[in-house]
């Protein structure tokens, strides 16, 4: 049977379940599940990117947020912490997330598919090391994490460029790397989604 998730008209109210190929062909509202993570180390404050597989259908080879996933029908946003596991190896409990908010966006990926998210998006301190991560195969490619404060810069256009440093899978071994990001490295969601993101995550590091 098809992957059937719940749909919503604009307001937010369900209105039944589709199979993920027709929610996308047909631009039809969804939820998502959308966690980030970041950690604090001395006076760095970083923020996590994986990176997409380059056969993925969607956004192939850009970076994106640390894991997220599309909640099934019948599914509440706690069931999206599994995400996690499947695609990074690694298991935090949903009550150490801080929840950020519902934020809707439409995303175009080619002529064929509209996405259209109601995205519950979560923030939490991670503990692990780039080691302790194991990544998805078919999904993710490697992580890559940068400095939050030039994760902003970058957004609002104040640099050209920042530098992430992290890992890529190649041949099934993790080949470090520290690599230039521009802008267009990333998934392109909205410079408002990812300013709301990333000014939470300075706040909750502020409040720790």
């Amino acid at each position: 049977m098809k992957e059937q998730l719940d749909i919503y008209n604009p307001n937010q109210q369900w209105i039944g379940t589709a199979s993920r190929e027709d929610v996308h062909r047909q631009g039809l509202w969804h939820r998502t599940f959308h966690a980030w993570l970041i950690q604090q180390e001395k006076n760095e404050r970083w923020i996590l990117f994986q990176l997409r597989h380059d056969q993925k259908d969607t956004h192939p080879g850009l970076l994106d947020i640390s894991a997220a996933g599309h909640l099934l029908a019948g599914e509440r946003p706690e069931h999206g912490v599994r995400e996690l596991e499947e695609e990074l190896g690694v298991s935090i409990p949903f009550d150490q997330f801080h929840f950020i908010g519902v934020i809707p966006e439409t995303l175009h990926p080619d002529p064929e598919m509209t996405d259209r998210e109601f995205r519950h998006v979560y923030i939490a301190n991670s503990p692990f090391a780039l080691e302790d991560f194991h990544l998805q195969a078919d999904e993710v490619s490697g992580l890559f994490q940068v400095r939050l404060s030039e994760a902003i810069r970058l957004i609002q256009q104040e640099v050209s460029h920042i530098v992430g440093t992290g890992f890529r899978m190649v041949s099934g071994e993790r080949q470090m790397e520290t690599r230039r990001i521009l802008r267009s490295d990333l998934v392109p969601h909205s410079d408002d989604y990812y300013l709301c993101v990333f000014k939470e995550a300075d706040q909750l590091l502020d409040a720790r």
